[in-house]
């Protein structure tokens, strides 16, 4: 069995190979004198199912997004170092990144729980390093802000909340 997925270059993918993914696809039989062959044309692929994402760093993202308080194991699932938002950071300055696209995330960054990634990118966006801005397709894509100032990373509300380090005032 064959398959080709058209107008996709391999590095725009967002998994790597030997991953699990979701696939839909449609099959073609051709038949000839000589043999029959089975054809299968990729129509999208994802990361694979459910078993992928990470529910409980998702719900401490949306406990902190909801001011609620964190307890120990929430913050641990949420921890955030400056390697961390400099990595969310890089992929938002290359080719942005859908912060509604759960699943595309959680294979973007496969060493980051997904809670946190989310958080690193509010983080990049309360100090003004990125933006977001609706794709037009139900997304919303966050970019890094070309010629931003430098900033300290405890003026951002949710570092603050994570880390507990207090605001640093200019």
């Amino acid at each position: 069995m064959s398959g080709a997925w058209f107008s996709v270059k391999p590095h725009e993918l967002p998994f790597k190979k030997g991953d699990i993914v979701d696939a839909a696809f449609s099959v073609s039989i051709y038949e000839s004198a000589q043999r029959s062959s089975v054809s299968v044309r990729f129509r999208d692929i994802t990361p694979g199912g459910e078993h992928g994402m990470d529910f409980d760093s998702l719900s401490a993202y949306r406990a902190l997004c909801a001011e609620r308080e964190l307890d120990e194991e929430q913050q641990r699932l949420l921890e955030l170092s400056r390697e961390t938002i400099a990595e969310v950071y890089r992929a938002c300055k290359k080719d942005g990144i859908d912060h509604a696209d759960l699943r595309a995330l959680t294979a973007r960054f496969p060493s980051l729980k997904l809670g946190a990634a989310l958080a690193a990118l509010d983080v990049l966006l309360e100090l003004g390093l990125a933006d977001m801005k609706a794709d037009g397709a139900g997304g919303y894509i966050v970019r890094a802000i070309e010629g931003a100032p430098k900033t300290e990373l405890a003026n951002s509300a949710t570092y603050r909340a994570l880390s507990r380090a207090p605001a640093v005032r200019a």
